[in-house]
């Protein structure tokens, strides 16, 4: 049995230019020869249809796409594929991102396999982020940002508006006699919720000095760091629209916002002054956004008139979670400031993500510093007006 599945195109031609030479020697096994000489035909053979197959891929691949893989050792011939979630990619996007501006490369030179994966994906799709890093960023956007993780999301890939009916101005549904037609048709009246995106950018500096001792190092920093401030740009994104003020990037839209009535800039520190604040809110399971200090310092110690205390706290294992007063969940917020408090019912935040998140890296000339740049495009706005709260606690007497 012949393997030349391990045989370069030249080695195969140099092989067969041997036999030629060999099949007049004397003593010659032709027998042996033949079936040498076989073998080595039909590797061709199965080669230039290999190449084909990739030729054809590549023509009709859409997306990741598929790359062919080199023969299995054993002689099988094995097809493999590389999309942005194979391993091999995953780590030929860390190893491209870890190179100097003089071309060195921290985490090693790509292996053959890297190489096939990076270049046929960037290819079809562009540099994109590897499946599992993009998984653990969008991971540490819901841990991290308890507004944002809660709110009820939409994938639309352009500005879009939402059309809100506020209210029915004539011709509700009401009884009337028997046989006697209804009166009036019914007269609705609505506004519109527009959603047109802020870009949201974060860049991380990498020095010539620094050095990564492995992928997986390098992997944990580059996505904690990236994750986490994209995490607080788009909570507070989220805060600002709902107290109707401008984002950092944006332009205030006042029809985002939570409506004039439901915001209360001093909250009394009591029983009545937690009740009023949650009769405002529309919608079912309301939960309180608040950070460390508010939650532990003010809503911790409100007690009803018989001195018992209205926070209950958590014994879920929901570590986001802080507790419950009136049923409606605390969830610890570090985005929001001192006395400070959202209620909002559920899906009421509407968040839009139109783009995947992008990671581009350039190198700066001055300073020859590589810089890493995360972007993505978000916005979010109030389904209803009505279905939020917000409250600014009265100073302690």
């Amino acid at each position: 049995m012949f393997d030349f599945t391990n045989m370069t195109d030249a080695q195969l031609e140099e092989r067969a230019n041997q036999i030629l030479t060999e099949m007049d020697g004397e003593g010659a096994d032709l027998e042996n020869l033949r079936a040498e000489a076989a073998a080595i035909r039909e590797e061709r053979a199965a080669r230039a249809a290999e190449a084909q197959r990739r030729e054809i891929r590549s023509q009709i691949a859409g997306g990741a796409g598929t790359v062919v893989g080199r023969p299995a050792a054993s002689g099988r011939r094995e097809e493999r594929s590389y999309g942005s979630d194979s391993a091999e990619y995953r780590s030929a996007w860390l190893k491209e991102l870890a190179v100097t501006n003089d071309g060195r490369r921290l985490l090693g030179e790509l292996t053959p396999e890297e190489r096939a994966a990076f270049t046929h994906t960037t290819a079809n799709s562009g540099n994109v982020v590897p499946d599992v890093i993009l998984n653990e960023i969008i991971d540490l956007m819901d841990s991290r940002a308890p507004i944002y993780a809660d709110s009820y999301k939409t994938y639309m890939e352009q500005g879009f508006g939402v059309p809100r009916r506020t209210g029915i101005t004539a011709g509700d549904s009401t009884g009337v006699a028997e046989g006697a037609a209804n009166g009036n048709d019914e007269q609705n009246a609505f506004d519109l919720l527009p959603l047109t995106g802020v870009e949201i950018k974060k860049h991380v500096v990498l020095s010539r000095k620094m050095k990564f001792k492995s992928i997986k190092a390098f992997e944990s920093w580059l996505v904690k760091e990236l994750g986490d401030r994209q995490t607080v740009a788009k909570e507070l994104l989220c805060i600002a629209r709902l107290k109707g003020s401008a984002p950092a990037g944006g332009s205030a839209v006042a029809a985002a916002g939570i409506a004039a009535a439901n915001k209360n800039a001093s909250v009394a520190r009591t029983d009545a002054g937690i009740r009023g604040m949650l009769a405002l809110v529309k919608g079912a399971e309301k939960t309180v956004y608040a950070n460390s200090n508010t939650i532990w310092n003010i809503l911790a110690g409100i007690e009803d008139g018989g001195g018992h205390r209205l926070f209950i706290p958590s014994g879920m294992d929901d570590p986001t979670v802080a507790g419950r007063i009136y049923g409606a969940k605390i969830k610890e917020d570090p985005q929001m400031a001192d006395d400070e408090f959202f209620l909002i019912a559920k899906d009421m935040l509407q968040t839009n993500e139109y783009d995947e998140l992008e990671i581009f890296s350039t190198v700066e000339a001055k300073t020859a510093n590589d810089i890493k740049t995360a972007y993505s495009l978000t916005d979010a706005g109030l389904r209803d007006p009505k279905g939020a709260a917000f409250g600014k606690f009265a100073a302690a007497t």
